[in-house]
């Protein structure tokens, strides 16, 4: 993997990105953009020559960032995973070169009616291979998040900040931020089941199909750098309760029981009773995210997120150790004011 090292803080974007490109002997591909994530990052896609392999442009819009991308991608790929190599990268600009894993992702392939059943047991079968290689790891030891208690809590509080102050007007009192705090003891038990690393956002737009790769290696593993240890039902949830799409119930039950069939897990009942608990931080944490973002741009397929977020936080409305949260609900954010405000 080749180092761009060289300071380049007087040159334009467009001109840091042709410099680099330049420099790892691409200069002259043909360039074809690849949609954002929610981050904005910017990707582009890189045509080889006469049809040869490709690559991709990754720019990172706070480059300390790509250390972290670095470690995840290391750490993943040392577990058998596969991830998209690192050709080439110039830390200062954020910049990176990667190998194109192609654009067979699981949802264009939905789109275009592949089928559920053929796609979603190829994802499961690479979180059981990961869970099962990198089982118990010690965050502290790899140099990447802790999905913890503290940090879970921490994030699901922004959800305090943007519905109080962006969608009711006003910041919630403390009395009731700390009602918040209080309803999530929950967590401490649901993050106490097994631990391993997580990719944090699997879901279908970021695992594509390799149809030439063997075993758990067809699903190929892309936006991980947001990835760390955490609790092994994460990026499960992630994959058959996401906010971009309408996953079958039936599909999800099936998926689930896939999952604890081909893990072989000690403690299904605390992996189940930890699953809701999971869940409601993320959904919740995401209708912060894109109520936000919706308030800042009004992107559509944002407010779809929004909405669809609500309804699989509502689904788990009648799990007795969430009682305390669904009344804080009920008690601090009316129904008719879960849904995106007009623009």
């Amino acid at each position: 993997m080749a180092l761009a090292p060289v300071s380049r803080a007087a040159e334009s974007g467009e001109d840091v990105i042709a410099t680099f490109l330049r420099d790892q002997g691409w200069g002259g591909a043909r360039q074809t953009p690849v949609q954002e994530d929610f981050s904005g990052r910017l990707y582009r896609r890189l045509h080889g020559e006469g049809g040869g392999p490709g690559a991709i442009l990754m720019r990172m819009h706070r480059p300390p960032e790509l250390k972290l991308f670095m470690n995840m991608q290391k750490l993943l790929e040392g577990y058998g995973i596969r991830v998209p190599a690192i050709h080439a990268v110039d830390f200062e600009n954020g910049l990176a070169l990667l190998e194109d894993l192609g654009e067979a992702r699981f949802d264009r392939l939905l789109n275009a009616e592949q089928s559920h059943e053929k796609l979603y047991p190829i994802a499961v079968d690479a979180l059981v291979h990961l869970h099962q290689a990198a089982a118990q790891l010690d965050a502290t030891r790899l140099g990447v998040p802790h999905f913890n208690e503290k940090l879970f809590l921490e994030q699901v509080s922004l959800f305090l900040d943007v519905y109080g102050e962006k969608f009711l007007g006003q910041p919630f009192p403390a009395a009731t931020r700390a009602a918040f705090v209080e309803a999530w003891a929950p967590l401490k038990s649901a993050c106490a089941i097994a631990q391993s690393l997580i990719f944090r956002d699997c879901h279908a737009e970021n695992i594509l199909y390799l149809a030439n790769e063997k075993g758990h290696r067809r699903a190929g593993i892309i936006d991980f750098q947001d990835g760390g240890v955490g609790p092994v039902n994460y990026d499960l949830i992630s994959l058959l309760e996401d906010a971009r799409r309408d996953v079958p119930d039936d599909l999800r039950h099936r998926m689930t029981a896939y999952y604890l069939e081909r893990s072989k897990r000690e403690e299904p009942a605390a992996f189940s009773a930890s699953y809701p608990v999971v869940a409601a931080q993320r959904h919740l944490r995401v209708i912060a995210i894109t109520g936000r973002r919706w308030l800042e741009k009004g992107e559509p397929l944002v407010a779809d997120y929004f909405r669809r977020s609500w309804r699989m936080l509502d689904r788990h409305s009648k799990t007795p150790a969430l009682a305390p949260l669904f009344t804080w609900l009920d008690q601090n954010v009316p129904e008719a004011r879960r849904d995106v405000p007009p623009r």
